[in-house]
């Protein structure tokens, strides 16, 4: 797995300047930030989800608590395309769900607090 100081590396920039180029940011030359472009095409670097939530310190992760047992969750239809176009709207913009489901009030409240 490629990481961003191999990438600059071979590009012969810092890590700074990689991570300007991946992140959209000014001030990085044309002809550098297609150089940089074609090292992350040719490595098939992908951008560590990990190290983008410490540099930010927000975790790409939401909880989604659903107080439905597993029998009621799957007969509903309804509530898993919703769940479903949940998840796919989140992953547009790179957060991951972590569905929980509980049998009564009192559990539901107790994973919504392990969750949190």
């Amino acid at each position: 797995m490629t990481t961003i100081d191999e990438v600059a590396r071979l590009a012969g920039v810092s890590p700074a300047t990689v991570s300007k180029v991946l992140n959209n940011r000014p001030y990085v030359s044309a002809e550098k930030r297609a150089l940089i472009e074609r090292v992350i095409a040719e490595t098939g670097f992908v951008p560590s989800q990990r190290a983008r939530g410490l540099s930010k310190r927000r975790s790409f992760i939401f909880g989604l608590l659903i107080p439905y047992t597993s029998d009621q969750l799957f007969a509903d239809p309804h509530l898993l395309e919703c769940i479903r176009g949940i998840e796919d709207e989140a992953n547009r913009h790179d957060y991951n769900m972590l569905l929980s489901t509980a049998r009564e009030p009192a559990e539901a409240a107790s994973a919504s607090m392990r969750l949190l």
